[in-house]
């Protein structure tokens, strides 16, 4: 039994919860506050995308990619997720995937899927020195990385603290501000909502009065 089928697997679940719950259980009154609005501001001082470097139009491809279709690395399955364009031009991953396309995709770069090699399959993201070259997981990992040190945790800039993983960030982020469990789940194509929440999910915090709707008597 693989270690995603026992994460799956609802006796294996029931048996560690109260070692999830010790391992992965907030501090008394912390609740991490994740702000991306460092990293949205940069992303509107920008040029628009083709006038951006490849460098600087790849890095953004990438954030924006991870952040909104927040699909883990190596996920040994293909499942089609929609992400859906953003009125802001400079913030939409659907302009930005199409300009980055035109710019620095156009040649077909075909290779062995690194996981999977019996599959071949056309990278999308490219060297920045060569659109005919494609980059691996790690290059696109630094990539994201270079713009996530643009946020800030709990008020404060991003110095000594550990970044979190964009595939973690997009969903807290999405059901902070009212998407569902279930919809977060769909589009990570995350195995189940308990893997998603018990070893992912980087703040808890909800975004529902609840004392409100209990006390509420009208």
């Amino acid at each position: 039994m693989g270690l995603v089928s026992r994460c799956d697997n609802p006796v294996f679940l029931n048996i560690t919860a109260p070692l999830r719950r010790r391992a992965f259980a907030p501090k008394p009154g912390l609740f991490p506050v994740y702000d991306i609005s460092g990293i949205i501001s940069l992303l509107e001082s920008l040029e628009d995308n083709f006038s951006l470097s490849i460098s600087d139009l790849t890095r953004k491809l990438c954030w924006l990619l991870a952040i909104t279709g927040n699909k883990r690395r190596r996920a040994p399955y293909v499942k089609s997720v929609i992400i859906r364009p953003h009125p802001n031009a400079s913030l939409c991953p659907v302009l930005t995937y199409r300009a980055y396309l035109s710019r620095a995709a156009s040649v077909v770069s075909i290779r062995s899927h690194p996981y999977r090699p019996q599959f071949l399959v056309n990278h999308v993201v490219r060297d920045v020195r060569s659109a005919a070259l494609s980059v691996g997981g790690e290059r696109v990992s630094h990539h994201v990385k270079s713009l996530m040190q643009y946020l800030s945790i709990n008020g404060s800039p991003w110095a000594e603290q550990p970044l979190p993983k964009a595939r973690a960030l997009g969903p807290t982020l999405a059901i902070r501000n009212g998407a569902s469990t279930d919809e977060a789940v769909l589009q990570g194509a995350w195995s189940s909502r308990q893997v998603l929440d018990a070893f992912y999910l980087l703040s808890r915090r909800t975004v529902t009065d609840l004392t409100r709707l209990t006390l509420n008597n009208g």
